[in-house]
């Protein structure tokens, strides 16, 4: 799977180092995590938005 300008983004700001290249089902799933990690890991008033926000990731 490869992601867009846009996820590559998201995921940049979530921390998470992702490239322009094709990804396993394996490595998206450990990015999946990774996002959910740093959502739960933000103030809980702000959960909801970050939810929203990184969904497209999810």
């Amino acid at each position: 799977m490869q992601f867009s300008n846009k996820d590559i983004q998201l995921f940049n700001e979530a921390g998470i180092n992702v490239e322009n290249k094709n990804y396993t089902n394996d490595e998206v799933e450990r990015f999946k995590i990774k996002v959910t990690d740093f959502i739960m890991s933000q103030s809980t008033k702000d959960i909801e938005k970050y939810s929203k926000k990184f969904s497209s990731l999810l």
